[in-house]
């Protein structure tokens, strides 16, 4: 007969191998449960350390161009994405650090996660592609403006120009020309061409005094603002990131946006921006003089040439100025007894008067005024009597001001030259500020990838890698 102990033993027996098995399954899914939450935690920690890592972007850069980049210099010195580095790893440890709470419920001992090492291994700057990054955040900023009015207006105002081919005629050499013939013609006749006594054969002699110094006589207003474009984007080697995928195709529409842009963000010649290291700066992204009278006087000859080719155009078809002509230079040879003068003096007195009056526009248009891209008989400012005063006094109110003809030579520049040159005026100004003494736009982040490594009081270990940035990149959606 079997004893009740023995009983017991065979229950006492089994309970215990099932309790082993039991407390195996427990210990292993508690196990797992550590590691799956070592992981969760690491994956919030890691999105978490990123985004906040990328809202550290330069205040200066939003609140004046409104740009978003991730400065890596971060007010200092030296831009370096081992900085970016630095900050993101804080931000991990801050978010892995114990709590109050935490302590007292045992969730940092639970998990046991560190942070073992944090890498940016592939990031793109803003100056990338030549610009083409920042031109990225230009458009997303951009395209939300309804512009289509002004967009249509400028091409239309650009669209005549090139169809008369003002934009390409070069008056001036016609004009040296002319003049260098005229002055064989009195040779021939034995007259030095200072004995004609006719004003407009000594307008030719204005020009050696210098454009900006015709049309703009009051040269102590001008700006004596100056730089040197080797510090900035476009005249210094750049830094590269390693994941700028290229392929910009951008529509006519979308430059006439990014145009728009630096109208809106730049000052130049009759609208300065406060807290501008140039005034002229739209004269600088067209010339890229290193002052900004240099660049005033260049964006002055481009208008001129502009200018005479348009007038002398139009003179050339008005009868009454060359019946003028025509009785002035019959005067001069009649007065020089010398009557196969009098073409070469006519078609003179013509080029001479185009200028005048070219010069009087760029005058109209330095003292707010306005002129039309093509001249009637009623825009028309100077008089042959007065043609020496380049029509002194005289105020368009008709055609376009100075910022509409810096809009069509803004569009006819290059657009990477332009970009960076633009990247050049970013730098300048907020290299003023307190906080961005040593801005550089090629040390600052559009878009990183970053790869932080976590290790754990347990068995576990792992890298995850999060990738971000400002606006859209086809590298977040892969």
């Amino acid at each position: 007969m079997r004893s009740r102990y023995t009983t017991d033993a065979y229950l006492t027996v089994t309970l215990s191998l099932v309790l082993t098995v039991l407390l195996s399954f427990i210990l292993a899914f508690f196990s797992a449960a550590r590691t799956g939450a070592a992981k969760v935690r690491a994956e919030c920690v890691t999105g978490i350390a990123l985004d906040a890592t990328l809202a550290e972007y330069n205040r200066g850069l939003f609140d004046r161009y409104d740009l978003l980049f991730l400065d890596t210099s971060y007010g200092s010195a030296v831009a370096s994405v081992t900085r970016t580095e630095e900050h993101m790893r804080k931000y991990v440890q801050q978010n892995l650090s114990e709590s109050v709470i935490g302590a007292a419920e045992g969730s940092a001992r639970f998990t046991g996660l560190h942070c073992t090492g944090i890498r940016i291994p592939s990031y793109v700057l803003a100056t990338d592609g030549n610009g083409a990054v920042l031109r990225r955040q230009i458009l997303e900023y951009m395209t939300a403006e309804p512009l289509e009015n002004a967009l249509t207006e400028a091409t239309e105002h650009l669209d005549i120009l090139r169809a008369e081919g003002y934009d390409t005629r070069d008056v001036e050499a016609e004009m040296t020309a002319q003049y260098a013939e005229l002055e064989q013609a009195f040779s021939d006749a034995g007259v030095p061409v200072s004995d004609a006594g006719e004003d407009a054969l000594q307008v030719q002699s204005q020009r050696s005094l210098g454009v900006l110094t015709l049309a703009h006589p009051d040269k102590a207003s001008i700006s004596n603002a100056a730089c040197t474009p080797v510090m900035y984007v476009s005249g210094r080697t750049l830094s590269q990131g390693n994941a700028y995928a290229g392929g910009e195709s951008l529509s006519a529409t979308e430059r006439l946006l990014i145009d728009q842009y630096f109208l809106e963000k730049c000052g130049y010649y009759g609208n300065v921006r406060d807290g501008s290291r140039l005034e002229y700066q739209l004269e600088y992204m067209i010339c890229g003089e290193g002052s900004d009278y240099k660049n005033l006087e260049q964006v002055a000859r481009k208008l001129l040439a502009w200018r005479e080719a348009s007038n002398f155009a139009y003179i050339m078809t008005d009868g009454g100025k060359k019946a003028l002509a025509e009785v002035a230079a019959a005067a001069v040879s009649l007065l020089l007894l010398s009557p196969s003068l009098q073409e070469p003096v006519k078609t003179a007195i013509l080029f001479a008067w185009s200028f005048a009056e070219s010069i009087a526009d760029l005058r109209t248009l330095f003292k707010g005024g306005k002129v039309p891209l093509i001249k009637t008989s009623a825009t028309w400012k100077t008089s042959l009597l007065n043609i020496l005063s380049f029509g002194e006094g005289t105020h368009g109110t008709t055609g376009l001001d100075y910022g509409d003809y810096l809009r069509m030579l803004l569009l006819l520049e290059d657009l990477n030259t332009k970009t960076l040159r633009f990247a050049d005026i970013v730098e300048m100004d907020l290299r003023m500020t307190e906080d961005n003494p040593n801005l550089r736009l090629d040390g600052c982040l559009d878009w990183f990838s970053a790869e932080v490594s976590y290790g754990s009081s347990t068995a576990f270990s792992g890298t995850f890698v999060r990738s971000g940035g400002y606006g859209v990149h086809e590298e977040d959606e892969k």
